[in-house]
């Protein structure tokens, strides 16, 4: 790796240095990633017949027109362990993404934004 990355002068090379300099996620960022296509899959209507119901927004629920109408709603658990669920975690990120993404129709074009996102974030740390 180090011949890759010409550093073989150096004895060891840090893996933040090799992740930053051939633009490689860490895993958890690989998981998020995943998971929050698996939702805006589910935003588009992608998903088999058992998977479109999963999810609801607040747009559709009478008497909820909130300025988060276009987020999705969650069934808060009382449990941490249910809180702590992918599914969970990537609507609540899912969430959290800015509103041109989540809008996007085009997955291909989703998943490069969204990837161009993380290396971002992982380019600042």
């Amino acid at each position: 790796m180090e011949i890759i990355l010409k550093h073989w002068k150096r004895r060891y090379t840090r893996i933040e240095d090799m992740q930053k300099e051939l633009d490689w996620m860490e895993v958890k960022d690989m998981l998020e990633m995943n998971a929050l296509n698996v939702v805006h899959k589910l935003n588009l209507k992608l998903t088999p017949d058992y998977l479109k119901d999963k999810l609801t927004r607040f747009s559709e629920v009478p008497d909820h027109n909130t300025r988060n109408r276009n987020n999705f709603m969650l069934d808060y658990r009382n449990t941490r362990t249910a809180q702590n669920s992918v599914f969970f975690r990537a609507v609540v990120l899912y969430n959290k993404l800015s509103t041109d993404l989540r809008r996007e129709t085009k997955l291909k074009i989703f998943k490069r934004k969204l990837r161009r996102i993380y290396l971002m974030k992982m380019n600042e740390d």
